[in-house]
């Protein structure tokens, strides 16, 4: 079984795979913002002074007289002497430093460890040789300062005993006179006798004492002289590089989902769903050729097994499903805004309809820009505006293309009044007449938003496809485009999604190559150039006797010709 990618937090199933699909969607802005966390990384780098660091290592010696050296020394309270002020006046002495105390405690640090009595005294500075001596400088002061301090405590130990030994000096003196004062024998004389005696111990005591007392105190020794370094310790340019590059990938990522939440284009069915209640018959994937005329974009009749051909098949499918329940006929493929693919659907539509043994008319009603005449290579020389300005029969306006069983109408001429002439009686009668002749009617209408011209045709027709186009329909123009459809009593009966990019890997991707031959997949290219070069077949090659456009102007031949019959079995026995 194939494991989903989900996971339920809340009671609720997330699928992991929509976030993959905003990470994909976003990937270039997730791109472009790294790429300038990296270069703020990588800029802060350059403009930063390089900072050279040397270090001194120092052997802290215990006091000796400790028995514990463990506990008699503490390394962190000697790395805060090092950071002391002392120390600071001393070096600034030194060096003839023009630093204060606390500048110069900026520049110095101290690393310790607990199981050595070792410190490391570096100090930084923009240049080496000043880096080297500062830090030696530290350390020297360190250690002077510390000799210094043990002296001093000699000396007040020194003469602490000293003390001591010239009172019991004084003490023996008195006692000694008592001795010589007092006859042997007398109570004063023992007395003074066993005073000498205590005296006696206590001073020999104090002299051995004395006498413990170390001469030269060594508190420790530079054990590692700093040297001038080769290389900046700061700045780090590949660490500063790589915490720029997570920022700016936290960032990119972080605004990719905020720009997916804020950006109402329909990118899923999901999306579309927001915006339009109306099912979705099929996702047209993206139409990959080199030919940028639209005659090469009708992938129904040149790539009849690829894809593309494939996806608007389910849509003919679809079609003929709703045209039996319903008895659609008439068909308008709408969009909200232009450029996203309403006249091409409306092609391969027609033409995956005439496959299947329909007779089909494709109408432009976008007169004001016809482009239905260019999938099929016929002239727009006359057409749909001709006609309903009365200037020309019907039957002579509509051009058989060589794709099988499909007819065109062109838009023809752009009159100065579009959506009025598409709202006279005359497009009703129009439709009424090929509604008759023809098993489907397609219109390629207009953009819905910003123009009267579908708004003034969709109450005619029998159905509403709408084309929206991912990654490019925004879901506010859905909105708007069928709120204006209701004020005029039409309705979106159901939608296709255009361009639809299927990544490799993803779910249709493989299922696609069971519909692929690789030598007909596409075809090539001359032929559709080929095919460019219209072909004006004549009504009376169908089957049609009609009046010239001369004579229809001077009311000669007033007999309406007859239109194209539609085929054996109409849409609802489809």
């Amino acid at each position: 079984m194939q494991s989903r990618q989900v996971a339920q937090t809340g009671g609720e199933f997330i699928d992991l795979r929509d976030y993959v699909a905003v990470l994909r969607r976003r990937a270039l802005a997730i791109t472009i913002i790294a790429g300038i966390g990296l270069a703020l990384g990588l800029g802060y780098s350059l403009i930063q002074t390089p900072i050279y660091t040397a270090t001194a290592r120092v052997l802290v010696n215990p006091p000796p007289d400790s028995t514990n050296p463990t506990r008699a020394i503490s390394m962190d309270t000697e790395a805060q002497v090092v950071k002391s002020a002392p120390i600071a006046e001393a070096v600034s002495q030194s060096l003839r430093s023009p630093l204060s105390v606390g500048q110069l405690l900026r520049h110095v640090s101290v690393g310790t460890s607990q199981d050595a009595f070792v410190m490391d005294i570096a100090y930084r500075d923009p240049k080496p040789a000043q880096a080297a001596a500062g830090a030696n400088a530290f350390a020297k002061a360190y250690l002077d300062f510390k000799r210094e301090q043990a002296q001093q405590q000699i000396d007040q130990q020194q003469a602490s005993i000293e003390a001591q030994i010239a009172e019991i000096q004084r003490q023996q003196r008195e006692q000694n006179q008592i001795l010589e004062t007092h006859p042997p024998g007398s109570v004063e004389y023992r007395n003074a006798q066993d005073t000498l005696d205590q005296l006696s111990v206590r001073l020999s005591v104090l002299a051995s004492s004395l006498a413990a007392i170390p001469a030269v105190v060594n508190p420790g020794q530079i054990i590692l002289p700093a040297s001038a370094p080769t290389s900046p310790s700061s700045p780090r340019v590949p660490l500063n590089a790589a915490l720029g590059l997570l920022a700016g990938l936290f960032i990119g990522v972080a605004s990719a989902f905020v720009l997916d939440r804020i950006d109402d284009r329909v990118h899923r069915r999901a999306d579309l769903q927001l915006y339009l209640d109306a099912p979705v018959l099929a996702y047209v994937p993206h139409v990959r050729t080199n030919d940028h005329k639209r005659a090469a974009q009708l992938v129904v009749d040149l790539q009849p097994r690829s894809p593309i051909a494939e996806a608007y098949r389910t849509v003919r499918t679809n079609v003929l499903s709703m045209a039996r329940k319903r008895n659609i006929k008439v068909i308008a493929v709408v969009s909200p805004m232009q450029r996203e693919g309403k006249s091409m659907t409306s092609a391969n539509l027609a033409a995956a309809l005439g496959q299947a043994d329909k007779k089909v008319l494709v109408l432009s009603a976008d007169i004001r820009k016809p482009t239905i005449h260019e999938y099929f290579t016929v002239p727009n020389d006359v057409g749909l505006s001709e006609v309903l300005e009365g200037e020309l029969p019907l039957a002579q306006a509509i051009v058989r293309s060589e794709v099988s069983n499909v007819w065109a109408l062109p838009g023809g001429h752009v009159p100065s009044q579009p959506a009025e002439l598409l709202q006279s009686p005359a497009m009703s009668d129009l439709l009424r007449q090929v509604r008759d002749a023809f098993d489907f009617v397609i219109l390629d209408c207009p953009p819905v938003l910003g123009l009267a011209d579908c708004l003034a045709v969709l109450p005619l027709v029998d159905a509403t496809l709408m084309v929206v186009q991912v990654g490019r329909t925004r879901g506010g123009a859905i909105l708007e485009a069928s709120d204006q459809l209701e004020r005029v009593g039409a309705a979106v009966d159901a939608a296709v999604m255009n361009d639809v990019k299927v990544p490799r890997g993803r779910p249709g991707h493989h299922g696609y190559g069971y519909y692929l031959a690789s030598h007909e997949y596409l075809r090539p290219q001359e032929e559709a150039r080929r095919r460019s070069t219209p072909r004006l077949v004549t009504p009376r090659a169908v089957g049609l006797d009609q009046p010239s456009k001369s004579q229809t102007r001077n009311g000669k031949g007033s007999e309406e010709p007859e239109l194209p019959k539609p085929a054996v079995g109409t849409a609802d026995e489809s």
